[in-house]
Formats: structure tokens, C-alpha cells, sequence
């Protein structure tokens, strides 16, 4: 993000819900929480990846912010989304037949519950031609039902993002921005 390395915690094979997968722990679902609308461009690399990139695994997802240039004079935003497992209903349909396998028929009735709150604000002003500011921040909460080793669990769950973006341009060099960036998980 913005030339910042960070690595993902995800383990896109540690979803599974069958009765093979006792000992599976899964990875965690957020690390990065990256507000959709200060993303200027995105570039992702699963093969034939640059050498600049160097410590890699897997791939590269290359992601640029936009500057308070191109948020406009003065801008700020603030988003609200949550969800809950109350307000949904489940129907889950099995591709095996569970009632031939005791582990897999005592799994299949367990609901997932889940709680999520996300807030967003996003504020850029430009100080005149040459100085603008960019401020983003994310706060994700959540409490999820998780299978690890054949037992369900809550997991908590909070990621704070913070960026901050100045950017200068048409001084002594053309096009200069500064990132500081802050997410704890």
C-alpha cells in the first residue's frame, strides 16, 4: 500500500466445515482494511513478479491511494456498516451425506454466529495549489464463530487502520506525497 509492505493472514484453505478437517486452524478473515474510495489503482501479480517486490509469498497486490489533489478542494465522509447473525436466516445444503457420519451430522446443525460493526471516515483538504492533506481511518469490530480443532469458538476481532497522506506538488519537484500508515490488529 503506497510502497508499505504488509503480509495477509489469510488462509483461504482454512474454511472448510467437513469432518476431515479437526486440526484445521484457520487464519484470520481482516488485516487490512483499506477504504475502497482513496484507492487510486490497483496492480496484482500472481506470477512473473518484479524483482523489486523481492519477499513475497504467493503473489503481490500492488495498491496506490489517491492524493487530497484528487479528492477535491475539501472532502469528508463517513461510513457506517454492520451486520449480525440474528438477522439472517440459514440454509446450508450438504454435498455428502451427513447422517452417515457422526462428526460431520454434530457439525452440520452449528450456525455460524457473527456480530460486525465497521466505521469509516475519510477527510482530504488542499491548503492551496501546492499543499493538501488526506486522513483515513477504519475501525472494524467483530466477534465470530470459528471451527478449530473440532470445536467452535468466538474469536474477537479488532483492526484499526489509520493513513495519512500530504502531498505536495509544483514546488521543488513536481509531484512528492507522504505516507504514514498505522494498523494494528
Amino acid at each position: 500500500l503506497d510502497g508499505l509492505n504488509y503480509n495477509n493472514r489469510v488462509n483461504p484453505g482454512g474454511s472448510l466445515r467437513t469432518s476431515d478437517d479437526r486440526n484445521n486452524v484457520q487464519g484470520g478473515v481482516q488485516t487490512m482494511n483499506v477504504n475502497s474510495d482513496i484507492v487510486e489503482s490497483i496492480e496484482v501479480f500472481d506470477n512473473n513478479i518484479p524483482a523489486e517486490y523481492g519477499d513475497f509469498s504467493g503473489g503481490v497486490v500492488k495498491a496506490n491511494t489517491k492524493s487530497a489533489f484528487e479528492q477535491g478542494k475539501s472532502t469528508f465522509k463517513f461510513d457506517y456498516r454492520g451486520n449480525n447473525s440474528s438477522w439472517v436466516d440459514y440454509h446450508t445444503i450438504y454435498g455428502q451425506d451427513v447422517s452417515k457420519d457422526k462428526e460431520a451430522a454434530e457439525l452440520k446443525d452449528i450456525e455460524p454466529e457473527y456480530k460486525k460493526t465497521n466505521l469509516r471516515l475519510t477527510a482530504s483538504h488542499q491548503f492551496n495549489d501546492r499543499h493538501g492533506v488526506l486522513v483515513s481511518v477504519s475501525y472494524l469490530d467483530s466477534v465470530i464463530s470459528d471451527l478449530s480443532l473440532g470445536e467452535t469458538k468466538n474469536s474477537v476481532r479488532r483492526n484499526i487502520n489509520t493513513l495519512a497522506k500530504y502531498s505536495y506538488r509544483r514546488g521543488w519537484v513536481d509531484k512528492l506525497d507522504l505516507s504514514l500508515m498505522n494498523a494494528p490488529y
